[in-house]
């Protein structure tokens, strides 16, 4: 099934700071038991057209529910009036590494934030024991609140 827009809560505008103020802004969305990154670039001040890229780790990502239409209407009803679809470009690729099994999609997603925030390229995690110590790093990057290091 498509995401509805009507599900999730909008925020009014004066609720929200300006977007164009922020150079990368990170949209975790979640579909059912999936998740998956939408990251905003900014419009520029020239007049050419922001980004969206989607990094969804779906290893069937093209056949899955959600399309890149039902991401602009995700981020129009969450963003409100601060956001205009016709003003980003969606890339449709997959910038993801493939999830290994139904269960680690949010893993993903926080991997992908970091790798993105800290430039750090994309992480793979080929194996059990990469996925499991990825998440014992990022329990203790949440309980210190600092990042332990790269991957």
């Amino acid at each position: 099934s498509t995401l509805d827009p009507q599900s999730f809560p909008t925020r009014r505008s004066s609720d929200l700071k300006r977007l164009a103020g922020f150079s990368t802004i990170y949209v975790p969305i979640k579909v059912r038991t999936h998740w998956l990154l939408a990251v905003l670039y900014p419009v520029s001040l020239g007049g050419a057209k922001g980004r969206v890229k989607v990094y969804d780790s779906h290893p069937k990502w093209t056949e899955t529910a959600i399309t890149a239409s039902d991401v602009l209407q995700f981020l129009k009803s969450r963003l409100a009036r601060e956001f205009n679809p016709a003003d980003r470009i969606l890339t449709s690729q997959q910038f993801s590494q493939p999830q290994q099994n139904d269960a680690d999609s949010g893993l993903y997603l926080l991997a992908n934030a970091k790798s993105i925030a800290l430039s750090l390229g994309m992480v793979h995690l080929d194996f059990d024991v990469q996925r499991m110590d990825l998440r014992w790093q990022i329990a203790q990057e949440l309980v210190t609140r600092s990042i332990v290091g790269g991957f």
